[in-house]
């Protein structure tokens, strides 16, 4: 007798809570604004840029700064143990140089990134956290969020699995529909954030993902994925992979931000397809920019718009949905271009004072990790067996009563389960638990989503 084994790679915990929120939160504006940093971790290069430097990247694991092309390597000074944990990052200074890209690599949550600033920010070069694209046929994986962004829907062979492909986070879009005629099967959704992304092209597309989020990026959420594209044969090739969404980047400084370079954290796009029997993967969506500081100056750009639908013989995937930018200042002088859902307004509060959580701490009996990679080519629990499995959750700072969604996404082929609400969480604000069935019919590979949707008293 042949054991089936199905696997669970659970993403990151994933809260959806404060779509409806609304907080008086800001402050008056004879204050001085102090972005809180404790300049722990000193001016932003730690070193002097070699010659020929064109990118830098700040590793948020353990505080690596890497220099390209040439590979020299610094440690920023007080880097906490375990890393950059919670994405925050305590400057004194920041300059990003003309002609430069800072970039990062992701902690282990994948957790939005904030820098703060005791002094001046100048971005002259390039920051940025856009979404990766995602695979064309034959390579169709779909593309990684970037930091605080979620992963696209991989393509798919199969044709006649419905929701196969969707992508990850709150926005995400489903995955392509059965196969309809025999002009083939309709390209990938993009995910949503800002505004809902666009449906697929074709006869049984792939379905756009919803908008999410507040006008103030409270709490710090990045774009969804935009779902994977499928094949009209059951032997490939497969579809083009979702693209991933942008991801979430909050800069705050208690003197001036002027940006005369790019802040980028735009959807990736889809995936090809390839052939006459391949459909495209949709775009994910753009993600976040808040920006806070005394002085906000600058002509540059901030762009998070979504990432392009992959195109091939009129099954292209849909574009994903606008991320969201968010401006605070004392004094307001930027006149740069900007590309998403932009809400202008006085200094509020740089992070939530009691930030909400959802955490799934154990499946089918099974204790998580309390960092679970959510990643490709890993799994964070192993089940011997299909069917009913009990799935425990823990919340934060979540109103008791509110129901959990869980939804389990298939990373190759298979059907979508749920979203399950389960029974309202039972405890305490500050600390409460509930558990969810969900019901697998066969072996496979998924993702497992947890999600809060409520609104603050």
């Amino acid at each position: 007798m042949t054991m089936q084994i199905i696997k669970f790679i659970r993403s990151r915990s994933l809260l959806n809570g404060l779509i409806m929120l609304a907080l008086g939160l800001s402050t008056s504006l004879a204050q001085a604004f102090d972005s809180g940093s404790t300049g722990a971790n000193g001016p932003f290069p730690p070193i002097a840029l070699p010659l020929g430097t064109t990118q830098i990247v700040l590793d948020l694991r353990d505080g690596t700064v890497v220099y390209l092309p040439d590979n020299t390597t610094a440690t920023l000074p007080a880097v906490p143990g375990g890393g950059f944990t919670d994405g925050i990052v305590h400057f004194t200074t920041i300059d990003v140089p003309s002609g430069v890209t800072l970039s990062f690599a992701p902690n282990a949550l994948g957790t939005p990134v904030s820098l703060l600033a005791q002094g001046d920010v100048t971005v002259s070069g390039i920051i940025s956290l856009s979404g990766e694209a995602g695979g064309a046929s034959g390579n169709s994986r779909g593309g990684r969020g970037g930091p605080g962004g979620f992963k696209g829907g991989n393509g798919e062979i199969v044709k006649s699995s419905p929701g196969a492909g969707s992508g990850l986070g709150p926005g995400a879009a489903t995955g392509a529909g059965p196969l309809a005629d025999s002009d083939g099967i309709g390209g990938g959704g993009g995910g949503g954030y800002g505004t809902p992304g666009a449906n697929g092209q074709n006869a049984s597309p792939g379905n756009s993902g919803p908008a999410y989020g507040t006008t103030n990026i409270l709490p710090m959420l990045g774009g969804s994925g935009g779902s994977g594209g499928t094949s009209d044969t059951d032997v490939g090739p497969t579809g083009g992979g979702g693209g991933g969404g942008g991801g979430a980047l909050l800069i705050a400084s208690s003197a001036g931000i002027d940006v005369q370079g790019s802040i980028l954290a735009k959807g990736g796009k889809g995936g090809n397809g390839l052939g006459s029997s391949a459909s495209s993967g949709g775009g994910g969506s753009g993600g976040a920019i808040r920006l806070m500081a005394e002085i906000l100056s600058g002509n540059g750009s901030l762009d998070a718009g979504g990432g392009a639908g992959g195109s091939a013989f009129g099954r292209n995937g849909g574009v994903g949905g606008l991320g969201r930018i968010r401006l605070e200042a004392v004094t307001f002088s930027f006149a740069g271009s900007t590309t998403g859902v932009v809400n202008n307004g006085g200094i509020g509060a740089v992070f939530l004072p009691s930030p909400p959580s959802v955490l799934i701490t154990a499946i089918g009996g099974g204790a998580v990790t309390n960092m679970p990679t959510g990643n490709i080519g890993g799994t964070d629990i192993v089940l011997n067996s299909p069917g009913t499995i009990t799935i425990d959750l823990v919340a934060a700072n979540v109103p008791v009563g509110t129901s959990i969604a869980v939804t389990a996404k298939p990373e190759t082929d298979g059907i979508t389960i749920g979203p399950v609400l389960s029974p309202g969480l039972s405890g305490t604000f500050d600390a409460s638990s509930t558990t969810v069935d969900l019901t697998f019919p066969s072996a496979g590979l998924f993702f497992i989503e947890a999600r809060a949707t409520f609104e603050t008293p």
